[in-house]
Formats: C-alpha cells, structure tokens, sequence
C-alpha cells in the first residue's frame, strides 16, 4: 500500500501532528532491504496510537499535518546531541552511536567512517 519511492535513502513518519521517527541509509539499496519494516512498524505505531485516543489515554490531536519546521528541528537537536554521544563497537561491523537531546534519541550504524543507517525518535 505504501511503495518507497524512488531514489529514496530515508523516510520521516509523522503521526497526526508529530514527527516521530526518521530513518536514513547510506543507499537506494539498503532502505529497500529495510522499507517493508518500517512500513509495518510506522503503521502499527498509527494504530496504537488511534488505540490511546480513542480510548481516552491520549489526547485527541488538534491538527493532523506536520507543522513544517518539524523536520529541521529534529535534525538540529540531533546535530547538537553528537557531541556528548556514546560510541562503542558494534555487534557486526563498523560502530554504534548513540545520543539524546530534549524530545529526540538518535542512534547511527557507522562502518570505515560512512554512516550506514541513522533512527531519530522523538522522545516524550
């Protein structure tokens, strides 16, 4: 129901009103590998969160689109989170990063100095 895209290298999944998640890959080819479990997993957090609402845990949102500075904004707290990160090896190849910012965790797979896949979540 959701094709990538061509050419895509990531993808930003917004539920209502928030930018929750970005996914970014090194290549076309890594995040077709990739996109059928994001897809599922952007469509079950929908879910969980029509769950939430409608079942009066969440509020009901005020607006359904992103607000359009919602995309720098991640990107500028996880620019500025990089410098206190945690690197260690990672389990496979190259190395795990990992930092967090207010409203934002991040991590990144880096192999010889190439940032492989990089998640931002934004955080409560």
């Amino acid at each position: 129901a959701f094709p990538m895209p061509a050419g895509s290298r990531g993808v930003a999944i917004g539920l209502f009103n928030r930018l929750v998640g970005l996914d970014l890959f090194d290549s076309v080819e890594t995040l077709e590998r990739q996109w059928p479990r994001l897809i599922a997993s952007a469509a079950s957090a929908l879910f969980d969160q029509q769950r939430a609402i409608a079942a009066g845990y969440s509020p009901t949102p005020a607006h359904r689109r992103l607000d359009s500075g919602a995309l720098d904004r991640m990107l500028t707290r996880a620019s500025s989170a990089l410098v206190g990160a945690a690197v260690t090896r990672s389990v496979g190849l190259g190395t795990d990063v990992r930092f967090s910012a207010p409203k934002l965790i991040g991590t990144a797979l880096v192999h010889e100095r190439r940032a492989i896949h990089v998640a931002l979540f934004r955080a409560a």
